[in-house]
């Protein structure tokens, strides 16, 4: 599954402009304290309403005798739900678990992610599962640590069966950083230490022309929704494609393992040569020729897509957006309600920036004319200045 999504552009993307425009400008002078001091009084006055509603539960819970009893152990299930969440990834659980073997996930050593529709509705089957066996405990009935795991294991939960509304959103793609680049990138970060680590990439790389087959698959099916992005979008990921796939030699997939060969003291010379010579034959057979009809359907999808602005021409736009909220923060906060938390506790922190700027112009100069490190102040430390 994929655990880590794609943020798109819509209408009201200027409220998130805002947002993001203010935290990078903040963030080097100090002045993030002003948007995280807004999340916390947010997080404040929702824990506030659970505190009320909590105290609510114990007004009747002496009528309760043990609500959760014959129910498995919560820390137990807990453990359970969170290596069940951890293994929808394979590539997740990798970089998570380190030592695959040691884990008694060798198995997923030789699996790759879910890109296909079919393969992300049983993962989001899994994860309801997962919700209606969670939901059977009675949180007031737990200690205070196992509540904390709950309310994690319930933002997660939620947070993933919410976003399978928008399943065809995600850019899959996107120029720079899509999967035609991440996937090869995050194989060759994963150190391989055993022959068995070997094996399995070796496997790996052979799964990658059916994982890119099935997201390929994926975008037609939203080209056939109307639901295809920008043209020019899938234009610069052909064109990245075909950049990437000049040669088998230079290519980063056999780059970077011939980098772990040269690292792999427990292999004799003979193993390496067999290793180097079936990954070259594997880019050069399997994967080069899948990169190529990405880079020719991909373009072709670009020339059909009559879509100009992006995700806002889709149902629940902005839901969309409200939902990336949620995700990135774990606060259910709308778009209106976020914009209102900037412009409310970041107006004084602008006002202070202005004055910071005003006391010393020589940092709008050194904007303007790049800076020079060690002659002027930071920023952090001339509103400490001022402060004094």
């Amino acid at each position: 599954m994929r655990l880590f999504r794609d943020t798109l552009k819509f209408k009201g993307l200027s409220i998130l402009l805002l947002m993001t425009i203010l935290i990078i400008a903040l963030s080097g002078c100090g002045l993030i304290g002003g948007v995280q001091e807004a999340l916390d009084d947010y997080k404040e006055s929702v824990e506030d309403k659970a505190n009320q509603s909590g105290e609510n539960d114990d007004n009747h819970r002496e009528e309760e005798i043990n609500p959760n009893e014959g129910l498995e152990d919560f820390m137990t299930f807990a453990d359970e739900i969170g290596y069940e969440i951890s293994i929808l990834s394979p590539l997740g659980a990798s970089f998570t678990y380190g030592d695959m073997e040691a884990e008694g996930l060798s198995d997923l050593l030789f699996e790759m992610d879910a890109y296909s529709a079919e393969e992300l509705e049983e993962d989001m089957a899994t994860i309801r599962g997962m919700g209606e066996r969670l939901y059977k405990y009675d949180r007031s009935d737990l200690s205070d640590e196992e509540q904390m795991i709950y309310d994690m294991l319930d933002y997660q939960i939620d947070v993933s069966l919410k976003a399978e509304d928008y399943d065809y959103y995600w850019n899959n793609f996107k120029p720079s950083f899509g999967m035609q680049v991440s996937l090869p990138l995050a194989l060759i970060q994963m150190e391989l230490e055993t022959k068995l680590e070997f094996d399995a990439f070796i496997e790996r790389i052979k799964i990658l022309p059916t994982t890119f087959e099935n997201a390929l698959a994926f975008e037609w099916e939203k080209v056939e929704m109307d639901l295809a992005l920008q043209g020019y979008l899938y234009q610069l990921a052909s064109e990245q494609i075909d950049q990437l796939a000049t040669t088998p030699e230079t290519f980063m997939l056999y780059q970077g393992f011939m980098d772990q060969l040269k690292g792999a003291d427990f292999l004799t010379d003979n193993e390496k040569e067999a290793y180097r010579v079936e990954c070259l034959r594997i880019v050069e057979e399997d994967i080069f020729p899948i990169y190529e009809k990405m880079s020719i359907e991909l373009e072709k999808i670009g020339q059909l897509s009559d879509n100009k602005v992006g995700t806002s021409e889709f149902d629940k736009a902005k839901e969309y957006y409200e939902w990336h909220i949620y995700d990135k923060t774990s606060y259910e906060m709308s778009v209106e309600e976020m914009e209102a938390f900037i412009q409310d506790k970041s107006n004084d922190k602008i006002v202070a920036l202005q004055a910071l700027l005003e006391k010393h112009p020589e940092i709008v100069t050194s904007l303007q004319n790049g800076f020079e490190f060690g002659t002027v102040p930071s920023m952090e430390q001339a509103l400490v200045n001022q402060k004094t």
